[in-house]
């Protein structure tokens, strides 16, 4: 027999299961799970986040009005968590513009090089498309600002925190990317291509934190992709349920 003090002197048989006994361990525990919740707070987003999207992608998109607001808002939330939480600022993310141009130069030294890549291979295998103008000077508008939104996600959320998660240089990397293109299934064409994207752009961004200038280049790549590269696309960019229908 066992005197416990922590709840407060009853005699405790070795082995008993006396709720007496039992509540101080409970309570020691309890008292420990907001720790281990701040612990894991970075798998806890990864895993909201990653959940919401999944399921406004294959279940939910387009089901009502303002449903992508919704989404938006709901990331959102969830990623201004995490930076409250690791006190970074919107010039840590990347929205910055001291370092446009040294980052705009070594981005651009292996995008530039890519650029012209796809658009030779393009029009020797006849993989290209004539867009319309209207719609070619739309995309020349929009997709900069929808891959600054992208990047945003890519590498001011998903690397970060899988950085914070995960132990040295490439395992963060290849997480986020592989989470990344997972969302754009299952449009095969573009998840491969997702893959390889995100992989070098996690890279650009140790070296060039700014997320104008990576947005810009994902901009541009998407751009290339739909003119140069339209025929590999079967799906076209369609991902998730719309891709099945």
């Amino acid at each position: 027999m066992v005197l416990d003090r922590s709840s407060g002197g009853h005699l405790c048989m070795p082995g008993t299961t006396s709720i007496l006994c039992t509540m101080p361990h409970i309570g020691s525990a309890l008292a420990r799970f907001p720790r281990f919740l701040l612990d894991q707070a970075a798998w806890l987003e990864v895993l909201a986040a990653t959940g919401l999207l999944m399921s406004y992608i294959w279940w939910w998109q387009g089901s009502f009005t303002g449903d992508f607001l919704i989404c938006l808002g709901l990331f959102l939330a969830i990623s201004i968590t995490g930076h409250r939480r690791r006190g970074e600022s919107a010039r840590d993310l990347g929205f910055r513009l001291d370092n446009f141009g040294q980052s705009a130069r070594w981005v651009f030294s292996f995008v530039g090089p890519l650029i012209l890549l796809m658009t030779v291979i393009g029009l020797a295998l006849g993989l290209h498309r004539e867009l319309p103008v209207p719609g070619l000077l739309a995309r020349v508008i929009l997709m900069p600002l929808f891959g600054v939104a992208q990047e945003y996600g890519l590498l001011g959320f998903y690397y970060r925190r899988f950085q914070e998660a995960l132990p040295g240089v490439w395992a963060p990397i290849l997480a986020s990317a592989a989470v990344f293109a997972a969302l754009h299934a299952p449009n095969t064409p573009v998840m491969v291509m997702t893959l390889a994207i995100s992989i070098g752009a996690c890279w650009l961004y140790r070296k060039a934190s700014n997320l104008w200038v990576l947005g810009l280049a994902h901009g541009l790549l998407s751009i290339t992709t739909a003119m140069f590269l339209a025929k590999l696309l079967i799906l076209g960019l369609k991902i998730g349920s719309r891709a099945l229908r």
